[in-house]
């Protein structure tokens, strides 16, 4: 247990505290600087320095909170390291504007959620060799199969099922990341506007023809702290769900409004529908409407709703279908997706990094919606 001044000095440390940084004397831990003192790594072994948005001392600026962090000795992490869960908070009862911190090991349940994530990842690592051999053979026999041939649609169905798996490694462990809490989102603040006018421009153009967007009434000068790769991910699945399940050439609109405090994001398409019977299902895992989908689109993971929804959530939002009524009141075709986030005016931290890409990591989920993106781009202490 560390409280600290305004200059982020240490001022006070307890014996645990001075058991793992300073020999076991108290004494010497006053006026010491945190960001010296105390050297943390994201869970996967990424060093974070003081001015990186993830550190503790740049998050405590926004709020209280807590998160998991490796203690580095001699900066480094050892290969019997386990992530700690370290909390900050404002301590209100005096003034001079301290903060207390406190690390605790981690209880057994979440050490149990960390060790299924990296139990998936290695598989997922261990798995996409063998599948981009598979898949390489694949296409040298479809360049090398007579386009007439029977075998060339079995070879095309294999194909297509092998990029199926692919991706279904991808979601399991997005999901994994999201479920530990190691999945951070870099936050940036900017007008919804925005953050839509660089998701819309990864869309092939016969796509983004049947996307529209009315913003009309919302105020300009609202801005959003969002994760533009994630919020893209979260559009992408949308989008993919409606290709599937609509009409070709079914239009599909995103509107935005100012409701309570937060923006409420429609995403609204005229296809089918979901059944009042699944709503109440329709995130869990591996979750498939079987009578609706169209023969004209590969099955999907089964996963993106549920990427939807954590992703989401991630970022302090939250996510339900909503019916697809008229100015009548009467239902109309079609399904309605709400999105409702915080409205954020803060500057976005400076700095902004990520151990994590998911729009690099996450190619064939891109594909698929079709989209097209331009290379580039415990114990107490």
């Amino acid at each position: 247990m560390l409280i600290l001044d305004a200059s982020n000095k240490v001022r006070w440390g307890n014996q645990a505290a001075a058991d793992a940084w300073t020999n076991g004397l108290p004494i010497l831990l006053p006026s010491k600087s945190f960001a010296d003192l105390v050297q943390l790594a994201t869970p996967g072994g990424h060093s974070i320095s003081e001015s990186e948005p993830a550190h503790p001392l740049a998050r405590m600026k926004l709020a209280d909170g807590d998160d998991r962090y490796l203690l580095l000795q001699s900066g480094r992490a050892s290969s019997t390291s386990e992530p700690h869960r370290v909390r900050w908070r404002r301590v209100t009862e005096v003034p001079g504007g301290f903060v207390l911190f406190t690390f605790a090991s981690l209880g057994p349940a979440e050490r149990a959620l960390l060790q299924q994530q990296r139990l998936i990842n290695q598989l997922a690592h261990e798995l996409r060799t063998p599948l981009a051999i598979v898949n390489g053979c694949l296409k040298r026999l479809s360049r090398s199969t007579d386009s007439a041939a029977p075998e060339r649609k079995q070879i095309t169905t294999a194909h297509q099922e092998t990029r199926r798996i692919d991706r279904l490694l991808e979601e399991l462990s997005l999901l994994s990341q999201l479920d530990v809490g190691s999945y951070r989102p870099v936050l940036e603040t900017r007008s919804l506007g925005s953050f839509l006018e660089r998701w819309s421009r990864q869309l092939k153009q016969q796509v983004r023809n049947r996307v529209s967007f009315n913003l009309d009434d919302l105020n300009p000068a609202l801005t959003l702290r969002l994760d533009q790769l994630a919020f893209n991910r979260i559009l992408n699945h949308l989008l993919e769900n409606s290709l599937r399940f609509c009409p070709a050439e079914s239009p599909i609109l995103i509107t935005a409004h100012e409701r309570d405090g937060q923006l409420e994001i429609l995403f609204m398409d005229w296809g089918p529908g979901i059944p009042e019977s699944d709503l109440a299902t329709i995130f869990d895992r591996f979750r498939r409407l079987e009578t609706l989908r169209s023969v004209s689109h590969t099955d999907g993971s089964g996963l993106g709703l549920a990427v939807v929804q954590a992703l989401t959530n991630a970022m302090d939002g939250s996510v339900c279908i909503l019916p697809n009524r008229g100015a009548d009141g009467m239902n109309r075709p079609g399904t309605v997706v709400q999105l409702m986030l915080p409205v954020q005016t803060l500057e976005p931290p400076v700095g902004s990094s990520r151990d994590h890409n998911p729009e690099a990591a996450y190619p064939a989920q891109r594909e698929e919606a079709g989209l097209d993106r331009p290379e580039a781009s415990g114990n107490t202490k």
